[in-house]
């Protein structure tokens, strides 16, 4: 499995908490967050060990204190504003990083503190929200017209209609996420290989500022985004949490970060949910796997991989040598703390090489030595 098979781009207005944000992703002060607008200059890239819910309960059962995760990557790239992606616009330089990322995250601030710099009169994360979203479908227009430009007698008829019809309906404002019509295995291959923005899965977090995680601009941008992902949380204390922590093994951290947060009645830690979140709307399952070693692992394929694709990401012997394997649940271990005692209730489901690996599927793959 590639480790960077998913990556996550920040995008959002100068000064929303972008790149705090960002910081409390990858657990280390990474980028600069100062109170001046277009702080961030260029793009920030870290990797992330992507630890999940699952993974941590699983390993406190196990009492396996060391965690091994699939690694994500994680981009904040300078605020966006209107007229940013014109051919002179500061967003321009941008764009190729936006392009290779999987899912985009859109920070918005909710929060009201007014000794951070504002880029409009008034805060209206809605207003933040529909530039950018039309910054980024400007720049989306531009690559489709660059590709009717140079297609020349080499285009098929076929592709000039797709693209027209691409063209017309980011012309009229809309996102290509759900398009209006369907795409054959064709049409799908051209769309992907644009690879446009207004594309990719988008997530959204509402930035407040304690002690209240709901105000006036969260209710209103909850209704809005009612059919989109959203996470509410305050950005600077997801950052902070993670500074509190510093080195600290993995558990141990996440103990202190919930002690903290407890401090804050209204707010939950949200950064790993955050990540949970975006596996699952790129559409892959995630599974894991229990080392002999003390090791506790995750893996990502997508949704409908077989359990050889599995075998194969932890490593090619298993399944180049797959013989069976042997599949459980978290719901297990929690009733029944241990292997033995799943083996006992006879819980333990052995499966053969067609079988689809679901979401949650803790895995042990049975291969010749």
């Amino acid at each position: 499995m590639n480790n960077f098979s998913i990556s996550v781009a920040l995008v959002g207005y100068p000064n929303v908490g972008k790149s705090t944000f960002f910081n409390a992703l990858v657990k280390r002060q990474l980028a600069e967050a100062r109170n001046l607008p277009f702080c961030t200059i260029e793009p920030n890239i870290a990797k992330v060990a992507a630890v999940d819910t699952t993974l941590i309960e699983l390993s406190r059962i196990t009492e396996n204190i060391n965690i091994k995760a699939y690694n994500i990557e994680v981009m904040d790239v300078a605020g966006l504003i209107k007229g940013s992606m014109r051919p002179d616009g500061a967003g321009v330089q941008f764009l190729h990083c936006l392009r290779t990322a999987t899912a985009i995250i859109q920070v918005l601030r909710c929060f009201k503190d007014s000794d951070v710099t504002y880029m409009d009169d008034r805060i209206s994360p809605q207003n933040e929200m529909e530039v950018v979203q039309t910054e980024l479908i400007l720049s989306d227009i531009d690559v489709v017209e660059r590709r009717l430009a140079k297609g020349g007698k080499k285009q098929s008829e076929e592709e000039k209609v797709f693209l027209e019809k691409i063209k017309q309906e980011l012309n009229s404002g809309k996102s290509l996420r759900n398009l209006n019509f369907k795409c054959g295995e064709r049409e799908k291959k051209i769309l992907d290989s644009l690879n446009l923005i207004s594309t990719k899965p988008f997530v959204y977090v509402l930035n407040v500022d304690p002690p209240e995680i709901e105000n006036e601009h969260t209710e209103k941008m909850s209704q809005i985004l009612s059919n989109e992902d959203t996470v509410t949380t305050s950005c600077v204390l997801e950052n902070e949490a993670w500074q509190l922590v510093e080195d600290s093994p993995i558990l141990e951290s996440l103990d202190m970060i919930n002690n903290y947060f407890e401090t804050f009645p209204n707010f939950k830690f949200q950064s790993l949910n955050l990540i949970e979140k975006i596996v699952k709307k790129l559409n892959y399952v995630s599974f894991y796997s229990i080392g002999s070693s003390g090791i506790n692992q995750s893996w990502i394929l997508k949704k409908g991989s077989n359990i050889i694709e599995a075998a194969n990401a932890i490593h090619s012997d298993m399944a180049k040598h797959f013989i069976c394997a042997e599949i459980t649940t978290l719901e297990d271990w929690r009733k029944y703390k241990d292997e033995d005692g799943i083996r006992s209730a006879s819980k333990i489901k052995t499966v053969a090489r067609d079988y689809i690996v679901k979401d949650g599927d803790i895995v042990s793959i049975k291969f010749r030595k």
